[in-house]
């Protein structure tokens, strides 16, 4: 399995670091009902989504037989991008859209930059956070 793991939600496509930060994201209720329509890693090997039984929690894995879902992952990831574009220019600002043209190997790397991106940016803005509030209750308050 090589990381990261890509879910299709309906409409979204969300990225996990690992098949466990995946599974621990999904309830098993939303499993059951269907709404985790496919699950791959970046090479587009499908992985199995169930639903534990006895708890809330779904499980992830690789089966032995993983077939290859490049191509659904491919039009997913391409569809997600699309998306992003429609939110802001300064998010794709690295990234030239020539979507059509692009494998699956340079979808999942201009989607992975987008998600350092954004993790860059809510560090950054939570750090701000904590300087506005050490600045108005002092940097020793209790």
């Amino acid at each position: 399995m090589t990381p990261p793991v890509f879910v299709i939600a309906g409409s979204d496509l969300l990225v996990f670091e690992s098949m466990d930060v995946a599974a621990n994201y999904m309830e098993a209720i939303d499993v059951r009902d269907g709404e985790h329509q496919g699950a791959f890693d970046a090479d587009g090997r499908r992985l199995e989504i169930v639903a534990e039984s006895d708890c809330s929690s779904a499980r992830i894995f690789e089966p032995p037989d993983a077939a290859d879902g490049s191509g659904r992952l491919e039009d997913a990831v391409r569809q997600d991008l699309r998306r992003l574009i429609g939110i802001g220019p300064d998010v794709l600002a690295a990234i030239h859209v020539e979507l059509d043209g692009w494998r699956l190997p340079q979808l999942v790397e201009a989607r992975l930059a987008i998600e350092r991106s954004w993790e860059e940016r809510r560090r950054r803005a939570w750090w701000r956070r904590v300087g506005r509030w050490l600045r108005r209750n002092g940097s020793h308050a209790t």
